[in-house]
């Protein structure tokens, strides 16, 4: 019984640091359940009305800082945002259709752009799907969201996942494939 779960461990392991291995693209945003930008899906729904971390990162970036940034997040699942945290101040209240963002941000490798904290308000609905792309209002055409450059220009990042660019909860988180197999297959590979 010790040896099942510890495979079982192993395998679960394993798939986490699969996941960990996130697309080296420059100038990329995505959704992510950590600030390393190393899980853009959960499995499974979290547990219902516990507060859980999203974030929203611009990785890889070509640049030192940038000057802002448009982005539109759209959702689809049972959730609530409990808050929205950004990296300045913002006198209107956000609407996730038109993040629009103007101060000037330090780069990383994982520049963390916004934080929401969400809750699973449906515990039956095991599913919930967040889809970056352009801000709705945008004064730049396309589906990519926009960086604003500190010379004044501009640059289009990539998204992660594009065209789908779903992060969420109770998905087959890819770029990881789903393989169906049974324990005793398995087993049959330690005969």
């Amino acid at each position: 019984m010790k040896n099942a779960v510890t495979a079982l461990l192993f395998c679960a392991l394993g798939a986490t640091s699969a996941l960990a291995v996130f697309d080296s693209t420059p100038d990329l945003f995505g959704l992510y359940f950590d600030e390393a930008a190393d899980v853009p899906c959960l499995f499974e729904a979290p547990l219902p009305y516990v507060p859980l971390a999203m974030y929203l990162t611009y990785t890889n970036p070509s640049v030192d800082e940038i000057a802002g940034f448009e982005v539109g997040i759209t959702g689809d699942g049972y959730y609530l945002i409990l808050e929205v945290m950004l990296p300045c101040l913002v006198i209107d209240p956000v609407d996730l259709d038109n993040i629009m963002i103007g101060c000037p941000i330090p780069c990383t490798e994982t520049t963390v752009l916004a934080t929401f904290t969400l809750l699973n308000s449906a515990p039956t609905e095991p599913v919930a799907t967040f889809t970056v792309r352009n801000a709705a209002d945008s004064s730049h055409e396309g589906d990519l969201p926009v960086v604003y450059l500190v010379d004044g220009s501009v640059l289009r990042p990539s998204v992660l996942f594009y065209p789908d660019a779903t992060s969420g909860w109770g998905l087959e988180c890819y770029p990881v494939p789903a393989v169906q197999s049974s324990w005793g297959t398995v087993k049959s590979l330690y005969r």
